[in-house]
């Protein structure tokens, strides 16, 4: 009996050990509290975000750099092994990247028109030279496009299937945030009006199906891999909910000084990739927030900067 209560003690020790060192990370590392309606946020002159993996090799991704020191913004391959790092291309930003197997790279840029570029910097194009595109991804198997479309920017959003070169399907006034590849012909999102709740799209009948209701507000990353959604969260924290036996794992913590937002994960499903946003005051009114790139190893739970 007093065995049993030892190994208690230990486990409820260890627990507390762990969450007090994952608390001792999410701290100010300047002076002040955390920010409000007020606040002033002001963007590291070098940062970098929206990594996303090579398909055909866990190796290699894909990020963005802004350097407003020499007004340089830059579409920058990575490989993890080496620290090795090769330009693609000069080339503002303004979404996510999504890589296919043909090694062709699609970006939204120069007001929210969507270009791609090849995985070795070649034959940069704009492809659709619309206006207000976001979050394109492609989808089944990498050779249809699909992303948000809206006019004024607003929650008012359409979701397109594009392919070759022609529009699929529109989906109508969806009020989508956050969207991500599920399995053929499908999508996992989540809405503005409910951001609680992760839902399931059908794309060739628009069926709606919720997936998960949490407990969590304001959900800013979303990926899918095999039978687990990940997701985070307004804490900062890292969710995983594993879809057979519905559990839900905080697999990271976070706070307002350290929040992970971006996700991508590897194809086979070990590794992700995350951008992971600082905060930091001196003063209580004026915030310095920046992007670590970091690496999630799900077999040894690992975790790594990468830049």
């Amino acid at each position: 009996m007093r065995f049993v209560l030892y190994i208690h003690l230990f486990l409820i020790l260890c627990m507390s050990c762990k969450k007090s060192y994952e608390n001792t990370q999410c701290k100010n590392e300047g002076k002040g509290g955390e920010g409000s309606a007020f606040t002033t946020y002001v963007e590291m002159e070098i940062n970098k975000e929206s990594p996303c993996f090579n398909p055909r090799n866990e190796e290699e991704f894909v990020y963005y750099k802004k350097d407003y020191i020499n007004n340089k913004f830059q579409i920058i391959k990575h490989n993890i092994s080496t620290q090795q790092e090769y330009v693609l291309a000069e080339k503002k930003v303004l979404s996510n990247f999504s890589w296919n197997k043909n090694g062709t790279i699609v970006f939204a840029s120069d007001n929210f028109t969507l270009w791609t570029i090849q995985d070795n910097g070649s034959n940069l194009k704009q492809i659709i030279n619309t206006s207000y595109n976001l979050s394109p991804h492609w989808f089944n198997n990498g050779d249809t496009l699909i992303f948000h479309y809206s006019p004024d920017l607003s929650t008012n959003r359409k979701i397109c299937m594009y392919y070759n070169g022609q529009y699929l399907k529109y989906i109508e006034n969806t009020g989508l945030k956050f969207f991500t590849p599920y399995q053929t012909n499908e999508i996992l999102y989540t809405e503005y009006t409910d951001d609680k709740v992760i839902k399931k799209l059908n794309l060739i009948n628009n069926n709606k199906t919720d997936i998960l209701k949490t407990s969590v507000l304001n959900i800013q990353g979303l990926a899918f891999s095999k039978s687990s959604v990940f997701y985070s969260a307004h804490s900062g924290s890292l969710y995983i909910y594993h879809i057979p036996t519905m559990s839900i794992q905080q697999y990271k913590y976070g706070c307002f000084w350290k929040s992970y937002t971006h996700l991508e994960i590897s194809l086979s499903g070990r590794y992700i990739l995350a951008c992971r946003e600082n905060n930091k005051t001196d003063d209580g009114s004026t915030y310095l927030f920046w992007n670590d790139i970091m690496l999630l190893d799900l077999e040894t739970g690992e975790e790594k900067q990468l830049l």
